[in-house]
């Protein structure tokens, strides 16, 4: 077992007793193991291509945060939620909004080709805090959008410019050494690891907070697949199988149940590999039903859902 299996050791004392001084002593070691093991540069410069590709196609190709001309964006729907109300920020007129999204495509293709990579996913991040909250301030707020924000700024502050990009090709013309396996891009990735897993937490936490036994107990989710399939056409659902499901209501209590364990017990793929393995794959197939069921594809968690997959070893 390595020091990355496990976070937290109750290692016993010589008397056999474990003490709180020393359990806490222990702390630092196994989180400087967790997420500063040595791996390999190409590793991390592997998903930062993935990840910023994917973005780029998501948000700018396939046109998910180009909504500024949508019919319902407009001035008098707006409310700001999150940063935007905190820091009582208006919005702002298209041709600024405009010019914020084109920094986001720039900022975006600089970290996708490691052209000064830092710089790129900072402004990627930068400008998206403002196009993510916009664009769910008018009453839909987009759950996905947070981990990409989350990720953008890890990346920003990581060296995932070291392999496979522009700024690698540079170094290597100046005749500087190739970097060496080091934990600098282990933490990037584990970082990620603790945002996914507070995200499923808080939202485990928010169905048991507000929906609570109604939630788990009752036919809630046969009657809000069923709704799915009442949508416009293009909208609603392609696939049967989620009428199926909702025909057998103790299925879809069963499944209830299921997702807000998986999600509140999610944080224990921090500390075991073996539960590393269980729970990601458990919850990338709940959300894929849901996917199915409702039509509703978490696309963004299912490309940081690829951050859990062993690089090293590919």
């Amino acid at each position: 077992m390595t020091q990355s299996d496990v976070v937290i050791s109750n290692t016993p004392t010589p008397n056999g007793r474990m003490t709180w001084g020393r359990l806490m002593g222990e702390v630092p070691a196994r989180l400087n193991g967790f997420f500063f093991l040595p791996s390999s540069a190409v590793s991390l410069a592997l998903l930062r291509i993935i990840f910023f590709g994917t973005v780029f196609y998501l948000f700018v190709v396939n046109m998910q945060l180009d909504d500024r001309n949508s019919s319902s964006m407009q001035p008098g729907s707006f409310r700001p939620i999150g940063l935007l109300s905190a820091l009582n920020v208006p919005l702002l007129s298209q041709q600024t909004t405009t010019a914020i999204y084109l920094l986001y495509v720039v900022g975006s293709l600089m970290a996708l080709f490691g052209l000064f990579t830092r710089t790129g996913a900072w402004i990627a991040g930068i400008c998206g805090l403002y196009l993510y909250a916009m664009s769910s301030s008018f009453g839909k707020v987009g759950h996905g959008n947070m981990i990409v924000l989350f990720t953008i700024f890890t990346f920003a502050m990581s060296r995932a410019g070291d392999a496979l990009s522009v700024d690698a090709w540079l170094r290597r013309r100046r005749g500087l050494p190739e970097p060496t396996r080091s934990g600098e891009y282990t933490w990037p990735v584990r970082t990620v690891w603790v945002f996914m897993s507070l995200i499923f937490v808080a939202t485990g936490i928010a169905k048991l907070r507000w929906g609570g036994y109604d939630w788990l107990f009752t036919p809630h989710l046969a009657s809000t697949i069923r709704q799915h399939y009442l949508l416009p056409d293009g909208t609603a659902p392609a696939w049967p199988i989620g009428l199926w499901v909702a025909q057998h209501e103790l299925l879809c209590i069963g499944i209830a149940l299921v997702t807000v364990i998986v999600e509140l017990l999610f944080p224990l793929a921090l500390i075991h590999k073996y539960f590393r393995l269980f729970f990601p794959i458990a919850m990338f197939s709940l959300q894929f039903g849901i996917g199915f069921s409702m039509g509703i594809f978490f696309w963004t968690f299912f490309l940081c859902f690829l951050f859990w997959l062993p690089w090293e070893k590919i």
